[in-house]
């Protein structure tokens, strides 16, 4: 069986959202080194440390729950942590907002307000610029 393509959080849950995404953004901004980033697939590279780890882990858990319906891999190379998100056919949405957001994009403080995503081909991302590929 596969999951509705829908947030899972309960209205409880919800009134937390906004100081979830701040973490999220607080994450990307001292941590994020690169996003590899095409329709339906973002890969997220993270500065390796154990504070960055725990924040990629706690990021995963909450958003397994809310969204479990994307795909969740991380993995710690000899150089970095790396986030793998996957989105199933009509995923897309939620996967560039979640990059988005940790991305620090222009397009993520829309997202967060529910304006709408940007995200539509394949990009690279590194803090200080963004490459259309």
């Amino acid at each position: 069986m596969t999951e509705p393509l829908a947030c899972r959080l309960t209205p409880s849950e919800v009134g937390g959202m906004e100081q979830r995404l701040a973490g999220y953004r607080e994450l990307g901004r001292h941590g994020l080194l690169a996003v590899d980033r095409e329709p339906r697939r973002a890969v997220l590279r993270f500065r390796r440390t154990p504070e960055i780890r725990r924040g990629v882990d706690t990021l995963v858990a909450a958003e397994s729950r809310c969204c479990a319906f994307l795909g969740y891999a991380v993995e710690e190379q000899a150089d970095a942590i790396v986030l793998a998100l996957t989105a199933p056919p009509g995923g897309e949405p939620m996967l560039s907002a979640l990059t988005e957001i940790l991305a620090g994009t222009q397009a993520a403080r829309a997202i967060s307000s529910g304006e709408g995503s940007t995200y539509s081909s394949k990009r690279t991302h590194t803090p200080s610029r963004t490459v259309q590929a």
